[in-house]
C-alpha cells in the first residue's frame, strides 16, 4: 500500500525543495560571475575588446511577485527621519576636479617620481589627488590602465614610471 502523506507533510518537503532551488541558483550565480571574470581575463590577454556581462533582470527565487524587502521597515523608518537631500543629476563622481580621466591623474602623479612607483601607491595618490571612483577594487582598475602599452614602462616587479 502507497504511503499517504499529509498536506503539512507535503509542504514542508515542497519549502525544503524551494530553499535548496534557492541556494542552488544562488551558487550558480556565484560560479556565473567567476566565470565571466575569467572570460574577460582571458579577452584581455587575448587584445579582444571587453564586452560587459550580461544584466539578469527578474525577482529572485523565493521572493513572491510584486513584495519588495523590507518594505514596512524602510516606510517606518523614512517617516522617522527626515529626507536627505538629493545630488545634482549628473554629478556621478567619476572624475577629479580638474575633469581629468583617470589615465591624466596617473600621468599627473608619475610626473613628480623619477624613479616610478608601486601601483598600490599610484592607487592612493591618485585618490588623494581627487580622483573619485565607485570601484569595489580600485587597485585592479589602476593596474589595467598601467598595463596599456605606450603610456607607461614597467621598471621592475609592479613598479611602473612614465615613458
Amino acid at each position: 500500500m502507497p504511503v499517504v502523506k499529509t498536506i503539512e507533510q507535503l509542504r514542508q518537503e515542497l519549502e525544503a525543495k524551494e530553499l535548496e532551488m534557492a541556494k542552488l541558483v544562488a551558487y550558480r550565480g556565484k560560479l556565473q560571475a567567476e566565470l565571466d571574470a575569467v572570460e574577460r581575463r582571458i579577452g584581455l590577454l587575448q587584445g579582444a575588446p571587453v564586452s560587459k556581462p550580461a544584466v539578469k533582470r527578474g525577482r529572485k527565487p523565493g521572493r513572491k511577485p510584486g513584495r519588495k524587502p523590507g518594505v514596512k521597515a524602510a516606510a517606518a523608518k523614512a517617516a522617522a527621519e527626515p529626507a536627505a537631500p538629493k545630488a545634482a543629476k549628473g554629478k556621478r563622481g567619476r572624475r577629479a576636479k580638474g575633469g581629468m580621466n583617470l589615465l591624466e591623474v596617473i600621468k599627473q602623479v608619475l610626473s613628480d617620481k623619477a624613479d616610478g612607483m608601486r601601483i598600490r601607491d599610484i592607487a592612493t595618490a591618485v585618490k588623494d589627488a581627487g580622483y573619485k571612483s565607485a570601484a569595489k577594487d580600485f587597485y585592479t582598475i589602476v593596474a589595467t590602465t598601467m598595463r596599456e602599452p605606450g603610456n607607461f614602462v614597467k621598471t621592475g616587479r609592479g613598479v611602473y614610471k612614465l615613458s
